[in-house]
């Protein structure tokens, strides 16, 4: 059975706002223990990520028109 991807959005239009919704949400998923450690894990942009190989990305900004293969 092939990875089903999710797709889990933080939108806010302050990017440092934006940038602590993915904190939490990623603390919240328990992808990271605490927000700083979540902090190192975000990225700017999906270009030097194999999607299909990763379990979680985490990135501030995207076009979602992008990421297509």
């Amino acid at each position: 059975m092939p990875k089903q991807n999710k797709i889990i959005v933080c939108i806010c239009s302050d990017d440092q706002e934006r940038r602590r919704m993915i904190q939490r949400m990623a603390v919240k998923l328990r992808l990271a223990m605490t927000p700083s450690e979540a902090n190192k894990h975000i990225r700017s942009t999906p270009a030097y990520h194999d999607l299909n190989e990763l379990y979680f990305v985490l990135i501030d900004t995207i076009n979602l028109g992008s990421c297509r293969n």
